[in-house]
């Protein structure tokens, strides 16, 4: 059962970011973290979708102003 509310979601995923135009990003490192943090410094315009706390936290020590898509209580879809 929870293997296909899953498909769901990322179909769901995917139809989202193909309707809206969404391109994927490349890193250029191994570090997932360090990319994306090292990437939201260089774009402060972007919004990271994350539920890592660690990382958000990271980030908010580097960029102040970075904006974050966050799932909360798998209901609602919070952009702060």
């Amino acid at each position: 059962m929870k293997n296909l509310k899953d498909r769901e979601s990322a179909s769901v995923a995917v139809a989202l970011i193909n309707a809206n135009n969404i391109k994927p990003t490349e890193l250029a490192t191994k570090d997932v973290d360090a990319g994306i943090i090292r990437y939201s410094k260089e774009n402060p315009e972007v919004y990271i979708a994350t539920l890592d706390r660690a990382l958000k936290q990271k980030i908010k020590e580097k960029n102040r102003s970075a904006k974050f898509i966050t799932i909360r209580k798998k209901t609602r879809i919070v952009i702060q």
